[in-house]
């Protein structure tokens, strides 16, 4: 319960902040919102969020879990539902990360995830910040995904079903995810089914839960030419460079240290694309190459040795290392701008071999002592049952409290410097501000909402202007490129609406001019 509410408590913490000081949905959030609005419509979206991760055209990540998952928070309440239900999906991602772990291992399994997911919170404060975001939520879960992943490889199959719904959630999110979580789901039932020898209920369930995952982008693929899934599988449609695996190398080289690149990550701005780019750089390759052959060794000599938690866990870490690589070699050099949240999804890596080094030290230096003293250690497979005096539960209490008051209060440090005037909660205050502007001027029916010429970041209060309108009863339509990132729902019809609402916002109050003519060519 101690791990549990550590775990938690940095994502209520932050969705209450946010939740006070205003939140709307903007830019990418606002799409996300958007589409999650449109799930029990007759354009329920049948793929993820838009992407350049691997290509220069435009493709969608594989999935819309996502969208279904925050659609009952978004109709319950039009304006926060977005917020507070991703911030509940991360909490129930956690909590599956630290229970898989509970039972792999015990409290000491427990405690090394709910450390994990602490100092991801604090080097990165925004995953807690803007979990509807689907590259932080992802993350999320992308960690849910590796824990539960170690409970099947040792052989607790009946987590399988649940390995099976939280990768592809993962994969559905952000397809930084995809190679991974998907490695997972078959790699380690079949080193679990290896220990255990036997197939049960776990089986059929988990191809159900994959069928009802999957079934939605399956549809898509086949009912569309080309079918998105198509797309993604052969982005070299487009030929361009890529990274390449010495980059791969270095960042994987670079999660693990020394001075790993998430360390003081807090203290970075987003678009930093440089200080990244050196901390990455100063890892050479061949550091990456010597983290994957120690794993591979270390798997070995666990499994012999019949460390089969220890070789689980290695093996899980493995299996997400060369993952790590092939994902980020393959990011296209015209795409590096996507660099500062692709990152992200080496540092469970990263975290992982750092808490495996002590572990096998340990292990080490057990055996040897063991050994010296003429004596070997059975394995042990299933912990022993010691009834704990009454005063212990003391003990946890006394650590969690001064836990949640320091990652409570890094959250309220990193959500006080998020004041951008065109992401942050300006942003957000000038997206609700023209909303009612626009709503008071104009009775609901269709309307063309554009930008004014030289807007800032249009695309961040444009799609929550677009969001919060069409919830409440407007139709609102957008210029040539907007429906791509926010739905079809707001595609130019004919005939063009009556009435066109141009925002004007560069950092001030923002002002909306209507008129009576709605041009929907690009704005200059």
């Amino acid at each position: 319960m101690a791990c549990h509410v550590v775990a938690a408590t940095p994502f209520v913490v932050a969705c209450a902040i946010e939740m006070a000081h205003g939140w709307a949905p903007q830019g990418d959030d606002g799409a996300i919102v958007f589409r999650s609005w449109a799930v029990l419509s007759s354009h329920s979206p049948l793929v993820g969020q838009l992407t350049h991760a691997t290509s220069s055209h435009a493709v969608f990540d594989p999935g819309p879990m996502l969208f279904w998952s925050l659609s009952i928070p978004v109709h319950l309440d039009h304006l926060q539902g977005g917020l507070w239900g991703a911030a509940l999906l991360c909490v129930v991602g956690v909590s599956l990360a630290v229970e898989a772990a509970w039972s792999t291992m015990g409290w000491p399994a427990a405690v090394g995830v709910a450390a994990v997911i602490l100092t991801m919170v604090a080097e990165f404060p925004a995953v807690a910040l803007d979990p509807t975001w689907n590259a932080h939520i992802g993350l999320v879960w992308f960690v849910s995904t590796a824990a539960i992943a170690w409970a099947v490889a040792v052989g607790h199959l009946q987590w399988w079903p649940v390995l099976v719904v939280a990768a592809s959630f993962a994969t559905q999110c952000h397809l930084m995810f995809a190679i991974g979580s998907l490695s997972c789901v078959v790699v380690a039932p079949i080193v679990g089914f290896a220990l255990s020898r036997r197939i049960s209920w776990w089986l059929p369930a988990g191809i159900l839960a994959g069928v009802a995952c999957w079934i939605v982008p399956v549809v898509q693929q086949f009912t569309s030419h080309p079918g998105n899934l198509s797309l993604l599988l052969h982005s070299e449609q487009n030929p361009g460079p890529t990274t390449g695996i010495t980059f791969g190398l270095q960042v994987l080289a670079a999660s693990v240290g020394p001075n790993p690149i998430w360390w003081g990550r807090g203290e970075v701005p987003t678009g930093d694309l440089f200080k990244l780019f050196g901390g990455a750089h100063a890892h050479p390759a061949w550091m990456g190459v010597v983290i994957l052959v120690g794993l591979g060794l270390c798997v070995g000599l666990a499994w012999l040795s019949k460390r089969r938690h220890l070789a689980g866990l290695v093996l899980i870490t493995l299996v997400l290392s060369l993952a790590s690589v092939w994902t980020l070699a393959s990011l296209a050099t015209s795409q590096l701008i996507t660099f500062p949240y692709i990152d992200p999804s080496s540092w469970p890596v990263g975290m992982a071999v750092l808490l495996i080094g002590p572990w096998s030290l340990g292990e080490l230096t057990i055996a040897t002592a063991r050994r010296h003293r003429g004596r070997t250690r059975p394995e042990r497979n299933a912990r022993p049952s010691v009834r704990a005096p009454r005063w212990a539960a003391a003990l946890p209490v006394s650590v969690v409290a001064p836990l949640i008051v320091t990652s409570s209060a890094l959250v309220v440090h990193a959500s006080a410097i998020n004041n951008l005037p065109t992401e942050g909660w300006p942003a957000m205050r000038q997206v609700k501000l023209a909303t009612k502007q626009i709503e008071r001027a104009v009775p609901r029916g269709r309307l063309a909402v554009l930008p004014s010429p030289g807007f800032t970041e249009a695309y961040s209060v444009i799609a929550g202007v677009d969001r919060l309108l069409y919830s409440d009863g407007w139709r609102p339509v957008s210029f040539p490129g907007y429906p791509t990132l926010i739905g079809p729902e707001v595609a130019p019809t004919t005939p063009a609406p009556l009435v066109t609402a141009t925002i004007t916002y560069n950092g001030g109050p923002a002002k909306v001019a209507l008129s009576r003519r709605a041009t929907l060519g690009h704005p200059r």
